[in-house]
């Protein structure tokens, strides 16, 4: 989190710049509102139903089981024209945050975990009664692209981008049915981190109508380095032969470098509102391939999979 200090200073500079008039022309921002949804594509199965009468051989909980609802986060860009077909922009968005829980009972007690890997024995996780699970997410982006026009109506960008998306997934699992007795209880925990820093380009394309009325289309595709960690937990608490309580755990970091992709796509509608300021509609869809995701985790490993973002947004474009 930058300090106070930093901020402070960043203002003070950024006032000054708008305060020139130099800089002031050919100044344009873009203030939008990204309503997404999240979705993980590998649909990784994280604990399955074994033996299960009711249920055999299905999956018992896997990921497109939690439903994450619509997330609204700003998507903020200060843009630079220099009058020559170049410009330089920044652009942050994020602070979107998903969240969804999920229970799985099985009366037969015949739930089996997915996680435990390298001979790792949880007993608790085993032939259980049931599950309760929370899953939560979030990302961030800053970047900061060169624009080129190439066309009237077309540009190019090319740029640098920094990405973390975390997670958090939290499961406890019941031995037994804990309304008719007392039950071994465990818990399972992954938190992921994703550090993505790499390049990126794109394009822009948008056709007027009638003087006041644009359709737009973009994209940008770039390749990064992930530099991840994933913090996890496991803890078993139950009764020994004679009713003392017992506990075993085992809590690490794993850490891990490895390549990841970013790719987007998106569409608006648009239309002056007045001279120097346009309004939009659209649709953005955003894939990130290579990042880990806490349900897909094991222990003492990092898995990595595909997670797509995707909603309606809605945008006022400020030029001067």
């Amino acid at each position: 989190m930058p300090s106070p200090k930093f901020l402070r200073l960043t203002a003070f500079v950024a006032t000054a710049l708008l305060a020139t008039p130099a800089f002031a022309q050919g100044l344009y921002s873009s203030v939008e509102a990204l309503w997404l949804d999240r979705e993980s594509t590998d649909h990784v199965v994280a604990f399955f139903d074994g033996d299960s009468a009711n249920h055999p051989n299905e999956p018992a909980l896997s990921a497109n089981r939690f439903s994450f609802d619509l997330q609204v986060g700003p998507r903020l860009t200060l843009g630079k024209d220099f009058g020559n077909g170049t410009a330089i922009e920044g652009t942050y968005f994020g602070l979107q945050h998903w969240s969804s829980g999920a229970v799985v009972v099985d009366p037969a007690e015949n739930l089996q975990p997915s996680f435990l890997s390298g001979g790792n024995t949880f007993d608790d996780f085993e032939d259980a009664f049931s599950y309760v699970a929370d899953y939560s997410s979030e990302l961030h982006s800053v970047e900061v692209n060169l624009r080129r026009q190439v066309r009237p109506n077309a540009s190019v960008t090319f740029g640098a981008r920094y990405a973390r998306l975390e997670e958090t997934f939290n499961l406890s699992s019941f031995d037994e049915d804990p309304s008719i007795t007392t039950t071994d209880v465990g818990f399972w925990s992954s938190n992921t981190e994703n550090d993505l820093i790499g390049l990126q380009i794109g394009g822009e394309m948008n056709f007027m109508f009638f003087d006041f009325l644009t359709v737009g289309f973009d994209g940008r595709a770039g390749m990064y380095l992930n530099f991840i960690s994933n913090d996890f937990s496991i803890s078993n608490h139950g009764f020994n032969q004679q009713e003392q309580p017992t506990v075993t755990s085992i809590k690490d970091r794993e850490n891990e470098e490895a390549l990841a992709s970013i790719v987007e796509v998106g569409m608006n509608v648009g239309f002056v509102v007045r001279p120097g300021i346009e309004a939009a509609i659209g649709y953005d869809v955003m894939m990130l391939n290579g990042v880990a995701l806490a349900i897909e985790q094991q222990i003492n490993s990092v898995e990595t999979g595909t997670l797509v973002l995707y909603g309606p947004s809605a945008r006022i474009i400020f030029r001067r």
